[in-house]
């Protein structure tokens, strides 16, 4: 009996299970091989397709942003353009800002995500709230929806006549205006900026920012004109990394230390201005070509001022070194000319530069050499054994000084000479310093010449340049900042030299690495001499040296011998 029960309920429940309606749900819905589109800028407003197999007429589509809840109360739906078997078009929302969306396929009252797009461009970040709501207000169209700065949309936006005004707006930072290429004149005037940074802004041209209670700036920019920020709490600055400068008014700040070393623009001084703290020791750091090319010493400017109220004027070369610790503006009116021979010449030309045996150096800067020397002065064979003291005769612009016995030649201070001819002249070392326009340099057969160092010429990506140092035992020649020959030049009859045959002795050459042709190719005429140093083995090292005004003085790329 007991038997039978149990057989009844299992052919009872058997018959219930198979009367129960049980569906199996297929949960991709059958589609398969989808390929997501790319998130890209501007998408917004387009025609998308997703491809794949398996889309019906009736399917919806919406968008499910990835950084909201994905309850579904931030979904976009979208219109459908298109749907066939093997794509699904839609339009891409206008107002679909979000970095990503869950593409969400809704059929019925079902849903699956068929994937994801995600916008995966650069961003940057405004960390001022004002500064950010301004440029909001300026180009919405900056910022995604979690206030990141779209770099690409950055890099090429455009300010209303290159102008970004931020003045009054009660900013404190100023990062992120570096993203912001096309920016050219920037106004921040009265805020409350304290310590800021202006680093890669490349293409700013203006900038004004007085009473913005500044207390530090690490500034530097290629582009960079004209400054305004007086009435400003800080006292160091340094421009030194801002080489185009024509104008800057820093009144009203006591500075302790003012840099612009590597400024050497400024010609018109109607826009230059700035003050120092002289109850403090103080420092001015100026070009030392600039110095003396513009007569800061006898000009009336800013820099004389400042160095007749106690300011140290330190001037500094091309190579970044100290020349004049400190301009001695009260005892600074004579030198010395030691060589009897010389002085008896110069006093010849120019006896208002003399009083007794010193030279006065504000007569000798404006002295005037006879006009029929056209600017020329020949020192041949005047058994000169010193030319210091020469350099202040500004009217010099070509100097003969062949068989003398002058041993050691620095160009220090010597600004305006275009040519020397110093042959067989008794040198041992001939050392440029900071000349602006010397391009003829003629050195041949001084038998004990052993350095030479031509880094201080500034203007050798001249054509013309000529350097001749054959019938030389030179031991050190360096000739970085020389780009000039190795490219265009490339001619024995403007670069020659000839370097010690003692292999004994240690033999090195510098250069400056030039990539299109340059040192390592055959030269239009005669011969290359760094590939003669090369093959006499001498050690030829190489630099990545593009200019010292630049201040990109670069590294030691490799070595030959």
């Amino acid at each position: 009996m007991n038997k039978f029960k149990l057989l009844i309920l299992l052919v009872s429940l058997t018959c219930f299970w198979s009367c129960d309606d049980v569906t199996e749900y297929d949960l991709s819905f059958g589609i398969s091989g989808v390929v997501i589109p790319k998130y890209e800028e501007g998408i917004q407003g387009t025609e998308v397709k997703i491809e794949g197999r398996g889309f019906q007429s009736t399917d919806h589509l919406h968008l499910r942003p990835l950084l909201k809840p994905l309850d579904g109360s931030f979904d976009i739906d979208v219109e459908i353009k298109e749907v066939t078997s093997s794509y699904l078009s839609f339009l891409f929302p206008l107002n679909a800002k979000e970095s990503g969306y869950s593409l969400v396929l809704v059929r019925g009252d079902k849903e699956i995500s068929l994937g994801s797009m995600q916008q995966w461009l650069p961003k940057g970040w405004v960390a001022d709230i004002n500064l950010r709501n301004t440029l909001k207000v300026i180009g919405p169209q900056l910022f995604d929806a979690q206030d990141s700065l779209k770099l690409s949309v950055a890099a090429d936006f455009e300010f209303e006549n290159g102008t970004l005004n931020i003045s009054g707006k009660g900013i404190t930072n100023l990062s992120g205006l570096e993203k912001f290429p096309k920016l050219k004149t920037l106004w921040a005037t009265d805020n409350n900026l304290g310590n800021i940074e202006l680093v890669g802004m490349d293409g700013i041209v203006s900038i004004f920012a007085w009473s913005s209670n500044i207390t530090s700036m690490n500034i530097q920019s290629k582009t960079l004109q004209t400054l305004y920020m007086g009435n400003n709490p800080l006292t160091e600055l340094d421009l030194s990394k801002c080489p185009a400068l024509l104008n800057i008014v820093l009144d009203n700040i006591k500075f302790r230390k003012l840099d612009i070393s590597n400024c050497m623009c400024f010609g018109s001084f109607d826009n230059f201005k700035f003050d120092f703290d002289t109850n403090q020791e103080c420092q001015l750091l100026v070009s030392n070509i600039w110095f003396w090319h513009m007569d800061m010493f006898n000009r009336s400017s800013a820099v004389r001022t400042a160095g007749l109220s106690g300011v140290k004027v330190t001037t500094i070369g091309l190579d970044k070194e100290v020349v004049f610790d400190k301009i001695n503006w009260t005892n600074a009116g004579t030198a010395s000319m030691p060589d009897a021979n010389l002085r008896a010449i110069m006093k010849g030309y120019c006896p208002q530069a003399f009083s007794g045996n010193d030279i006065i150096i504000s007569e000798a800067r404006n002295a005037k050499l006879p006009t029929n020397l056209a600017n020329k002065l020949d020192l041949s064979d005047k058994n000169i054994t010193s030319l210091d003291g020469l350099k202040y005769f500004d009217d010099v612009w070509y100097l003969v000084c062949d068989n003398n016995n002058i041993s050691e030649i620095d160009m220090t201070g010597w600004y305006n000479l275009t040519t020397i001819s110093a042959k067989n002249a008794g040198l041992t070392s001939f050392k440029t310093k900071d000349q602006p326009w010397l391009r003829d340099i003629d050195l041949i057969n001084n038998t004990s010449l052993k350095y030479i160092d031509m880094r201080g010429i500034s203007l050798l990506s001249n054509y013309n340049i000529r350097f001749i140092a054959t019938g030389c035992p030179i031991e050190y020649l360096d000739l970085r900042n020389g780009y000039a020959w190795s490219t265009w030049g490339q001619s024995g009859d403007k670069l020659a030299f000839d370097f010690t045959a003692d292999t004994s002795k240690s033999r090195t050459l510098k250069v400056e690495t030039a990539e299109n042709g340059g040192w390592s190719s055959v030269w239009n005429s005669g011969v290359n001499p760094i590939q003669k140093a090369i093959d006499a083995g001498v050690r030829v090292e190489y630099y990545n040296w593009t200019n010292a005004a630049t201040g990109n003085y670069g590294e030691l790329l490799k070595t030959v011998n």
